[in-house]
This record gives structure tokens, C-alpha cells and sequence, in this order.
């Protein structure tokens, strides 16, 4: 607080006695001063009564005597307990218990395996019968016999689900719901079965029954 000290604060510190030259004290002075002297009144007006200045004093002498006399009792228990423990030796420890045997192995008797019976005579191998002589004119007029052509199965129609794609082939074989296609030119397709017409599932699910 700046400036002058009021003549607030000016009345104020000459009941309080102050004697100083009020004029040139601040505003801050004067609140200071104001405040030192309220609290010296108030000190001499309140002193400390005697009777609490001794009450440090006496509890610290009782704080020591009760230290001490702790520490007498304690010395004088380790002592009786000391005596004690020399007039009554305390008792030997306990010999440890002797271990118990071990049990011995069942050793189980060993059993023969059973005597195999004595094996058969070998039957007597028979002889060849001998070979019947070919016919030479037989076997001239014989001709060699051609192995017989596999019977394809026949060309059908598959087609899509929108009916705009469609092939002429034969079913090879079906896997994992993939049905591989021949056409008769020999190309190989391998189309999903989800992806052909119902026409074209109901002829696959044909061929299954014959191939069963």
C-alpha cells in the first residue's frame, strides 16, 4: 500500500503509544507498526502462567523414570530367566526314530510260455500233370485275338445357371463337389457343380447312381 498513513492508522498507533513521527510514515508502516504493537499488548496482558512452564519439565522426569524402570524390570527378568535355565538344564534332544525298513520286491514267479505243438509233415508236393501237345493245324488257322475298345460313356449337354454357356462332354469323375468334364476333343474341364443348371446336376447325380 502506497502513499501516507491515514490519520486512521496515525489516531490508532497514539493510543497504542507509539511515539514515533507519524507524518512520514506509509500506509504499509503504519499496518506494520499497528500490528507489533496489538500483539506486545496483547503478550502483557496474557503471560504465560507458571504453572504450564513446568509441565515439560515434570513429564520429561516422568518419561525418565518410567524408562528406567522398564529397563530394571527387563534386566532383572533376563537374570531370573538366566538362573533358571542353568538350575534346569534344558532336556537332550530326541534320539531320531530309526527309519523303517524297506519293504523287499514281490518278485513274481516267471511262467513258462506254453510248448508249441510239434508241427505237421508237409503235404507231398504233386507232380505236374504234363502239358497237352497243341494241335499244329490249330494253331496255324489260330488267329491272335485284339483287345477289346473301352466303351466311353456318351457325349450330354451341360450347361450354366443363366443357360448361356453350354458344352457337349462326358462326366470323368466328381470330387469334392467339382465335376471334371471330357469333351470329344479330349479337353479336360473341372467345373463346380453349384455353377451348372439343374438339368446338368440331375444327369451328375445319374452317373453317381451307375457308378455305385
Amino acid at each position: 500500500m502506497k502513499g501516507p498513513a491515514s490519520e486512521k492508522q496515525k489516531d490508532f498507533l497514539e493510543e497504542l503509544g507509539y511515539r514515533g513521527d507519524l507524518s512520514k510514515l506509509t500506509k504499509a508502516q503504519a499496518s506494520l507498526i499497528i500490528d507489533k504493537l496489538v500483539a506486545a499488548r496483547e503478550a502483557a496482558q496474557n503471560p504465560p502462567s507458571p504453572q504450564r512452564s513446568l509441565l515439560a519439565p515434570i513429564a520429561l522426569v516422568l518419561l525418565l523414570v518410567l524408562a528406567a524402570g522398564g529397563f530394571a524390570w527387563y534386566t532383572g527378568w533376563l537374570a531370573v530367566h538366566v538362573a533358571v535355565a542353568d538350575i534346569f538344564p534344558a532336556p537332550p534332544p530326541a534320539p531320531p526314530a530309526p527309519a523303517e525298513p524297506e519293504p523287499e520286491p514281490v518278485v513274481e514267479p516267471e511262467i513258462a510260455p506254453p510248448a508249441e505243438p510239434p508241427a505237421e509233415p508237409a503235404p507231398a508236393a504233386e507232380e505236374p500233370l504234363p502239358e497237352p501237345l497243341a494241335d499244329p493245324a490249330s494253331a496255324e488257322n489260330s488267329e491272335p485275338e485284339t483287345p477289346a475298345e473301352p466303351v466311353l460313356p456318351p457325349l450330354l449337354s451341360f450347361s450354366d445357371l443363366t443357360g448361356t454357356f453350354q458344352i457337349e462332354a462326358r462326366i470323368k469323375s466328381l470330387t469334392n463337389g467339382v465335376v471334371t468334364l471330357e469333351k470329344a476333343d479330349g479337353t479336360v474341364v473341372k467345373v463346380p457343380r453349384e455353377k451348372l443348371s439343374a438339368e446338368s446336376n440331375q444327369q451328375i447325380d445319374e452317373f453317381i447312381r451307375r457308378r455305385r
